[in-house]
């Protein structure tokens, strides 16, 4: 009998050590991880910035395919969003890098709770139509995502996701992008669903697979998903000047917002969330160091994202178009 109980705690201290040694692995990695990350937003040379970007993506695959890695909590990481959803099924690790004033490459890597890991290749300078475009993790439309929120379609009650990001984009102009993100029937991730509604600039209302606002890079541009409100919140933009010489014309807000909320497992449009509000035009965007650092600013609980009084926000009656 001392025999055994030997050597079941001989078997107990192996597997300890083993824990601590993967731990440390794990450490080790995202220490070497930090220093790409700390290049490819820091370095002067364009051409050092993507081979880091790059290195970070090999890095962080290796890093996550090992057993165990999901757990790991990536705590000292800075430069690189990780998101993940309320019911804990994936994160979704994702960056952007400068090139140069008219380009920035985006990056991207999705791990499953069981540790299949995904890469997303950017291929948004090639991707025609993509509004509509359906997608897969190797024709992505490359985003800085700052917002994941789980929703139910109407369809067999799946569970699909909610992405909100970032795209740099150009020296003039910035993007932001709603997307959709589900998994296929083998597990595999797809992106874009024709369950958005949104209204054209000719005032009809369509649906897109999904959905940008792209406005001039001297403003800031509000996408965001309200709690309270429970929808997502927009800015309602217009035509305006040229920002400089050789600048195109570029949207900018107007002070009032629109957005979208869930109905029967599709996104329909709301008119006229807030109406005008020259205190709304320049609130604070989400800019990518803020993303990347994932660092979220903190604001009074009993106020919404825009300062506004929460019960009031309940309080106003919301009409949704019919998807």
């Amino acid at each position: 009998m001392r025999i055994k109980w030997i050597f079941f705690l001989l078997i107990a201290l192996t597997a300890g050590i083993s824990k601590a040694q993967e731990a440390e692995d794990f450490d080790a990695l995202e220490r070497e991880l930090i220093l790409y990350a700390y290049e490819m937003h820091n370095d002067t040379s364009a051409q050092n910035r993507l081979s880091a970007a790059k290195e970070a993506a090999r890095l962080l695959a290796e890093i996550l395919i090992k057993k165990g890695s999901y757990k790991h909590l990536f705590t000292e990481l800075k430069g690189i969003s990780i998101l993940e959803p309320a019911d804990k099924k994936f994160k979704i690790f994702s960056w952007e890098v400068f090139e140069n004033k008219d380009t920035y490459r985006q990056f991207g890597i999705i791990q499953t709770a069981n540790e299949k890991v995904f890469v997303l290749e950017d291929k948004s300078e090639s991707i025609k139509m993509a509004e509509q475009a359906r997608l897969k993790n190797d024709n992505w439309y490359g985003a800085l995502y700052y917002h994941i929120q789980p929703f139910t379609t109407g369809i067999n009650n799946e569970t699909q996701y909610l992405l909100l990001g970032r795209d740099s984009y150009s020296f003039f102009e910035r993007r932001k992008v709603v997307d959709i993100l589900y998994f296929d029937f083998s597990g595999k991730p797809k992106f874009g669903n024709n369950i958005l509604q949104v209204k054209d600039v000719n005032g009809q209302m369509r649906n897109v697979c999904r959905y940008f606002l792209q406005y001039s890079a001297a403003v800031s541009v509000i996408l965001r998903y309200d709690q309270n409100m429970d929808m997502i919140v927009f800015d309602h933009l217009i035509l305006g000047s040229p920002i400089g010489k050789d600048a195109p014309p570029s949207n900018v807000p107007d002070g009032s917002f629109n957005g979208l909320k869930l109905l029967k497992g599709k996104w329909g449009f709301v008119n006229m969330v807030f109406e005008y509000d020259p205190n709304n035009v320049l609130e604070n965007a989400q800019n990518p160091e803020m993303i990347m650092s994932q660092g979220n600013k903190k604001r009074d609980g009993n106020k919404d994202i825009f300062g506004k009084d929460k019960n009031a926000s309940k309080n106003k009656q919301i009409k949704v178009n019919q998807p």
